[in-house]
Order: structure tokens, then sequence, then C-alpha cells
């Protein structure tokens, strides 16, 4: 993807999304995963998430369950529900936030 160049069909724009976000999740699932800054990388997962249902929603057009039993935009709800919960609670007694402030 580093390598790719803008086309028609992947302007510029969506490109740099794409290489920003090819870095930016992984990096907030090892410190959500590690409890470090977790509501940093919980704010990430939520803006993701948020982008995600609305580009379902809007763009692809597909409801929350389809009954055809293909993918709606139930998981990213889930997940998203995940991130705001993980924001407001926090990492918990064994996380790197709790280690290094005491938070």
């Amino acid at each position: 993807m580093w390598k790719m160049q803008p086309t028609e069909q992947l302007p510029l724009s969506m490109l740099k999304i794409l290489r920003a976000l090819s870095v930016a999740e992984p990096v907030g699932a090892i410190a959500a995963l590690l409890g470090l800054l977790t509501p940093l990388a919980a704010l990430g997962f939520a803006f993701v998430m948020v982008n995600a249902i609305i580009l379902k929603k809007k763009k692809m057009k597909q409801p929350f369950v389809n009954p055809d039993m293909s993918p709606g935009w139930e998981f990213e709800f889930i997940i998203l529900a995940a991130a705001i919960a993980l924001f407001f609670l926090g990492a918990g007694a064994f996380s790197l936030d709790r280690l290094i402030f005491g938070v």
C-alpha cells in the first residue's frame, strides 16, 4: 500500500487516510492491550468505527442487520460501544496506565 499511486478509483485523499489507518489501528490495538494511554486509544477506535458505520450506512446502503445474513454494521456498532465503555471506565487494575500514571 505504501507504494501505491493515486488512481481515479482511489484518490490521493483516500490513499492518505488508508496509510494513516494502517499505522494508527495496530498501534492503538497494542496500546489498548497493554493498557497504555487507554482513553486515547479508545477515542481512536471510536473515530474509526463511527466512520465505518457512516460508510456502510450512507455509501454501501447496508442496514443494521441484513436479513440475508450478509454483514451489516452491527459489528462496528458493538466495537464503538466497547470503545466508549473503555474510554469512560479506563484500562483497569492491570495496566500500564495505572503503573506509570497511577490512574
